[in-house]
């Protein structure tokens, strides 16, 4: 005969039930991701339970207490296994959610509910039942055995484990995430102290209260559903990304204090995301301007850095984005750090072969010019004396014309390679025109070129153009003096009409205009 115990302290299960329930419908929802299956199939074991021991303990009919039993023991046994998963899954710890893993975890629970079948046979799991008195009844409770105690122990240490993982991703988590795992923790620990409290006497009462505790469990978790998305993959996404992302990113408030710092960022700067929180970006960045650029509220300004990584050296560019709420208001920053150092390679390679001439592999007409001014500023600037001289090839106009075009442009490359190697690593040869080169010689006045200009004489005489022609070079010479307003046009003006007086007095001489 079923006989039913109505009991006004089993209402707080009752209400649990209520909203294990309604965790179970958000589950359902969310049962297509991996996520949301585990947090399904671990609401509909808990809310059994819950449900099973809500019966059991009303009821006084010994066959329908045999069979709630067998249903609570095995979902005690298997609820354990699935909080692990769904830490496990949440954390981003894949080994655990590797099917032959679950199945191993899954070998003691499986175990018990066969056990819990033939339990008349062996009596391992529970030995017997006590009737409890009470004033409107009584209460059939089971005497456990020593399996109960195995199964109970591997629950504890499959949800230590689980719970060593939350606190463990807690710690290193960013502030969008740690909310998740707050809830989390906080949703595993009521039944896990209750059940503690009850098995150790510290609570002396009829009804055990851990499927009690479930209640509290699901006000957090319907809680944590609310405020932090417990369901939204949206923030364990965002921090799949941020973690494995190459760019470094860097999240300030408005006082200009790191929020929020991903490894790659991290790194740069010689720390870990935990030991940089809190630091102001003045501490991390030592170079002024770009403090100063990040710092500032306007956006679009960007500027590069050089940070090393071991040996090598490695550029970034360093952008700032505000970060403001609904009305405007300036919250933080977003810094991103993206490494340009391929692009910055790919840039000077293009600048290298962009200002040099093809054939002679000296720098072009333009790049001349151009360092030219800027020499002349400086030279004006420090005091110091700089000579342009104008070079052209003696005999080169018969040797084309006899010999073709081909063997002129393999002399004109050989006779370029041979003034360069007679120059200063300081000094700068140009092709500025057909058969016309010119040089610039820093911290050199007219004694210095004289000297220098005879050396490149004779080292063009020994270019072997395999013919019967030898070439020589013609040379005029212009000296910037420390009284001189000229301009490069005006000093290679100068050096060209030396050039020029050079060429009439006959070939290979030099004149200093």
């Amino acid at each position: 005969m079923l006989l039913l115990i109505l009991r006004p302290d089993v209402i707080p299960l009752w209400i649990g039930i209520g909203i294990s329930t309604y965790l179970l419908a958000v589950g359902y929802k969310y049962r297509y991701t991996n996520l949301g299956l585990d947090f399904f199939v671990l609401m509909s074991l808990a809310c059994i339970w819950q449900l099973s021991y809500a019966i059991n303990i009303i009821t006084s009919a010994l066959w329908l207490v045999k069979i709630l039993v067998t249903i609570e023991v095995s979902c005690m046994a298997a609820i354990s296994v699935l909080i692990l998963v769904f830490a496990g899954r949440l954390t981003n710890r894949n080994f655990i959610v590797q099917p032959g893993v679950i199945i191993a975890l899954s070998i003691l629970p499986m175990i018990t509910f066969f056990l819990l079948l033939s339990n008349d046979a062996h009596h391992m799991v529970y030995t017997g039942f006590n009737q409890l008195a009470l004033s409107s009844g009584y209460l059939i409770s089971p005497s456990f055995g020593s399996w109960y105690t195995v199964i109970g122990l591997y629950s504890y240490l499959l949800i230590i484990v689980a719970f060593v993982l939350l606190v463990d991703w807690y710690q290193k988590a960013t502030p969008a995430s740690r909310g998740q795992a707050v809830v989390l923790i906080l949703g595993i620990l009521p039944p896990v102290i209750a059940n503690v409290l009850h098995a150790s006497g510290y609570i002396n009462t009829t009804i055990d209260p851990t499927p009690l505790a479930f209640s509290i469990s699901g006000i957090v978790l319907l809680w944590g559903l609310y405020r932090f998305g417990l369901l939204d993959m949206i923030p364990i996404a965002r921090e799949i990304v941020f973690e494995s992302i190459t760019d470094g990113v860097i999240v300030l408030d408005n006082q200009e204090r790191v929020m929020d710092i991903n490894p790659a960022a991290a790194r740069l700067f010689g720390g870990n995301n935990n030991s940089l929180i809190g630091k102001k970006m003045r501490e991390l960045i030592h170079k002024l301007d770009t403090c100063l650029l990040i710092v500032k509220d306007e956006e679009g300004e960007y500027d590069t850095m050089r940070f090393s990584e071991g040996n090598e050296t490695v550029d970034y560019e360093i952008r700032a984005s505000q970060l403001t709420d609904r009305s405007g208001i300036l919250e933080g920053k977003v810094i991103l750090l993206n490494n340009i150092t391929e692009r910055r390679k790919l840039e000077d390679e293009l600048r290298v072969l962009s200002s040099l001439d093809h054939l002679t592999g000296l720098v072009n007409r333009r790049t001349f010019f151009l360092e030219l001014e800027k020499q002349i500023r400086l030279a004006r600037r420090y005091k110091y004396m700089l000579t342009v001289c104008m070079l052209d090839l003696d005999r080169f106009k018969a040797l084309n014309d006899q010999y073709g075009h081909q063997v002129g442009d393999d002399a004109l490359a050989l006779a370029s390679m041979s003034i360069q190697n007679s120059i200063r690593m300081s000094d700068i040869a140009a092709r500025y025109g057909g058969d016309e080169l010119a040089l610039l010689l820093t911290h050199t006045g007219e004694k210095g070129a004289l000297t220098l200009c005879n050396r490149i004489a004779a080292a063009v005489t020994k270019v072997n153009v395999q013919s019967d022609i030898q070439l020589g070079v013609s040379i005029g010479i212009a000296t910037l003096k420390k009284e001189d307003i000229d301009t490069g046009e005006t000093l290679i003006a100068r050096a060209d009409r030396a050039l020029y007086q050079a060429k009439n007095e006959g070939r290979g001489g030099m004149v200093v205009g």
